[in-house]
């Protein structure tokens, strides 16, 4: 559709069509470069902010965690990332995606697109199975909302 206009309003202007399709095709690489250089930097910013984000074990390779669930859900411990980069470019911090993932990772499910249902080991996902996601969910979304609290403080 745009390049039929763009195809228009260049005819009013050079009437050989040869030349028009080049400039069009032109213009349509030159488009692409620039969304995929533009993607590329995009990726490499964000990513960049978010995996440095990680604060790691001088002694292992394990990730300090400072933000978690204690009690069952009871009391909570948590404070801000402590590399707020990718917080302050995206408005996320990298502890809550990083629940979020948490949460929502299971190996162990797939998604019967026959059934339309998600099974586990290829029964239906049985109710401790579903009670156990929707407790992790609650508490973690818990977790998340006093993460971001720190923020604003």
């Amino acid at each position: 559709m745009k390049n039929e206009y763009i195809y228009l309003l260049l005819r009013e202007k050079i009437p050989i069509r040869e030349i028009l399709v080049k400039i069009i095709d032109e213009n349509e690489k030159i488009e692409r470069r620039e969304s995929l250089e533009y993607h590329i930097d995009r990726w490499e910013i964000i990513s960049s902010k978010y995996f440095r984000s990680f604060e790691r074990s001088p002694y292992t390779i394990e990730y300090n965690y400072y933000s978690y669930v204690l009690d069952g859900g009871k009391s909570y411990k948590y404070e801000k990332d402590r590399n707020s980069d990718f917080y302050d470019y995206t408005g996320i911090s990298y502890q809550c995606r990083d629940l979020l993932l948490t949460t929502i990772k299971d190996e162990s499910l797939e998604f019967d697109e026959e059934k339309d249902m998600i099974i586990d080991d290829k029964c239906i996902l049985n109710k401790e199975k579903i009670d156990w996601l929707r407790y992790n969910d609650k508490i973690y979304s818990i977790l998340s909302k006093k993460i971001l609290s720190a923020f604003k403080i």
